[in-house]
């Protein structure tokens, strides 16, 4: 009888050993976080311990995610990986565990969810070889989506350079017209020569900077007007660059900051010998 209880107990603890084991092994780790933005099939979230990310619900579903919602992530082997934004990995189990977090969204994560730049409208009102106005109108949904900086820079377009590149292209063409001639030949006689290069030569960058004639910073030639969504520029940059003269020119406004979405835009611009001043569309690129 004893050595049945015996026997019976030995195996209530084997079980319950097994059972403490799977239950350690299998242990998840909890993030909290709040919700940025919700799509389909991920998340954009950023938490107390845990650094604005994307997170994929392909294994756990979407069950109606939206900003602001507080939620908590399970996963036994989380990681993140060291992009920006992040990449959340591991997670198996989402919960939604308030429908308004406490945890305040930093506005630069919200610019960078929610900004479009088809929804922002350059409009180009005067340029001179002096200077420039122009207004942009930011029509987000979110105020401030975008940063517009006062920064700028003049480039020129370096007509000796171009000239050369026309020469270093024609060659490059003659060079690779004999190399397309030797490889015929190659293939009708089964002749291979040594491996060499084809001997090509690299084109030069035909913009450069227009000489500065003093170290005023560009966004002290401006003058600022905001109303809104409208934002009005206008620069003399006399004091900068000096009257410009004939050429093909890019005003090119704005700074970019990989954890920032920093507007950026150019504006090519070509003025003729009698000073008149020509423009095209505003580029927008992010």
């Amino acid at each position: 009888m004893k050595k049945k209880i015996f026997l019976i107990i030995s195996i209530i603890l084997v079980v319950l050993g097994i059972i403490v084991f799977r239950v350690l092994n299998n242990k998840m780790e909890k993030i909290t976080a709040v919700v940025v933005r919700a799509d389909d099939d991920f998340l954009m979230i950023y938490g107390n311990g845990i650094d604005f990310c994307s997170c994929g619900l392909k294994k756990t579903g979407n069950i109606g995610f939206k900003m602001g919602q507080e939620i908590e992530l399970y996963g036994k082997d989380i990681m993140v990986s060291e992009t920006y934004p992040g990449q959340l990995t591991g997670v198996e189990k989402i919960k939604i565990t308030k429908e308004q977090s406490n945890i305040d969204i930093p506005e630069e994560y919200i610019r960078y969810c929610y900004a479009s730049k088809d929804k922002v409208n350059i409009s180009v009102l005067e340029i001179t070889p002096s200077g420039i106005t122009y207004m942009i109108e930011d029509n987000n949904e979110y105020k401030n989506a975008y940063i517009f900086s006062d920064d700028y820079l003049i480039i020129k377009k370096n007509k000796e350079i171009e000239e050369e590149n026309k020469q270093i292209r024609e060659n490059n063409r003659k060079i690779i017209e004999e190399k397309e001639k030797e490889q015929k030949h190659i293939e009708q006689t089964n002749y291979w020569p040594s491996s060499e290069g084809l001997g090509l030569s690299s084109v030069k960058d035909e913009w450069e900077e227009v000489k500065k004639i003093s170290n005023i910073l560009s966004k002290d030639t401006g003058i600022y007007k905001n109303e809104d969504n409208k934002y009005i520029k206008k620069y003399d940059w006399t004091n900068l660059y000096g009257t410009l003269g004939e050429g093909e020119y890019k005003f090119n406004a704005g700074k970019y900051s990989p954890n920032e979405k920093h507007f950026e835009f150019t504006i090519n611009f070509k003025i003729d010998e009698n000073g008149q001043v020509m423009y095209k569309k505003p580029q927008i690129s992010l």
